[in-house]
């Protein structure tokens, strides 16, 4: 599984670095259809630094126009609909001259997978192709959310704080379904937006770290992979790669990744902080009453 890492100082000089890993993969550009393009669009509070830096949706968005495709860029946000959100990081002003399509992933189609069943987005479903571009954090629950954890945006609206509560207090069940999930989505690449990182904690209310780097890969495990090492975290630390090594999953384990262009052991982060104790998965009646509030607020 082949990871593409590079170092990016700012996000004024993204462009060029994002056209040059997507030229890198081994990425089939579909002839029909829509690119599916799904950052992370969490919240309109503190966007800035929770979400997908606008100018790496959009270099992605410009690439996928340069060879023909047609565009969507969609996510279903932990609170308030797409186009709330990326006007609030300032995606909406950075997509205004190209012609793409911004939808919030909803239109829930009910799917089984694994042992799992939840209402995936159609238009998630029916992409041609996936481009996953989340946002390196911090992670309160999970303790770092990069690839895998970011499609977790695929599924509509409530019925993500109902899997917290039907699977968050089950030992194993939660990044069981990330995992999943993962695997019930049309082909998938990932490019991971680490120029400004958020460490602390997250996904929302953590602190700016400088990792200045980008990677992609076709395999998002393996994606991830390279973050973790990148951190100096073990199986054990993450509970979405402890899963993924549970089931056998090629890109979990770090002696499959080739790193053609730089690799983890050239960017020395250290300083980034992770959580050390996490929070419960679970959602209680109450707290899943107060997100319900939040969306409908929001």
């Amino acid at each position: 599984m082949k990871v593409f890492l590079q170092q990016v100082d700012s996000y004024e000089h993204v462009e060029p670095v994002v056209f040059r890993l997507l030229e890198a993969l081994p990425v089939v550009v579909p002839s029909t259809g829509y690119v599916l393009i799904k950052p992370n669009l969490i919240s309109s509070r503190k966007a800035t630094l929770a979400c997908t830096h606008p100018a790496v949706v959009r270099a992605v968005a410009r690439y996928f126009l340069s060879k023909g495709c047609r565009g969507v860029i969609g996510d279903s946000p932990a609170f308030g609909s797409a186009r709330k959100v990326a006007k609030a990081c300032g995606l909406l002003e950075a997509l205004q001259d190209l012609d793409v399509e911004l939808v919030t992933l909803d239109v829930p189609v009910t799917k089984h997978f694994g042992h799992f069943t939840s209402g995936i987005s159609r238009k998630a479903l029916e992409a041609a192709l996936v481009v996953n571009l989340p946002k390196l954090k911090a992670h309160c629950q999970m303790r770092i959310s990069a690839g895998v954890k970011n499609l977790f945006g695929t599924v509509c609206g409530f019925r993500k704080p109902l899997i917290h509560c039907r699977h968050g207090d089950r030992k194993g069940q939660f990044p069981a379904f990330f995992v999943h999930l993962m695997r019930a989505l049309p082909p998938t690449l990932s490019l991971v937006d680490g120029i400004i990182a958020m460490h602390k904690t997250g996904p929302t209310h953590g602190e700016p770290f400088d990792c200045s780097m980008v990677g992609a890969s076709m395999d998002t495990v393996a994606l991830d992979t390279a973050v973790y090492e990148m951190l100096g975290l073990q199986p054990r630390d993450v509970p979405i790669w402890r899963e993924c090594v549970r089931q056998d999953i090629a890109g979990a384990f770090p002696e499959n990744v080739v790193y053609p262009w730089m690799t983890p052991r050239d960017f020395v982060l250290d300083g980034f902080e992770v959580p050390q104790n996490l929070q419960p998965q679970a959602f209680g009646l109450r707290r899943l009453m107060r997100s319900l509030y939040r969306r409908r607020m929001e």
